[in-house]
């Protein structure tokens, strides 16, 4: 059965030395990993919209028009 002592920094320390390839692997692979599939996808960019343009509906007698017949 294993003593019940608390981890000092040392441990820890022996523990980040025992496993820094597995540590430091993955974070180099990652973003080469993710350069090589942005580098394979086709560079494809497509974009719709639809602008739908209402006249306003005010009743005149709240709004007055600017505008007169000359």
């Amino acid at each position: 059965m294993l003593g019940h002592r608390s981890m000092s920094v040392e441990d820890y320390v022996g523990m980040l030395r025992r496993h820094v390839w597995q540590i430091i692997i993955p974070i180099l692979l990652t973003p080469l990993l993710a350069l090589g599939v942005a580098m394979l996808l086709p560079e494809r960019y497509t974009s719709q919209t639809l602008v739908l343009v209402e006249q306003q509906k005010v009743p005149t007698s709240i709004v007055q028009s600017t505008v007169t017949d000359a």
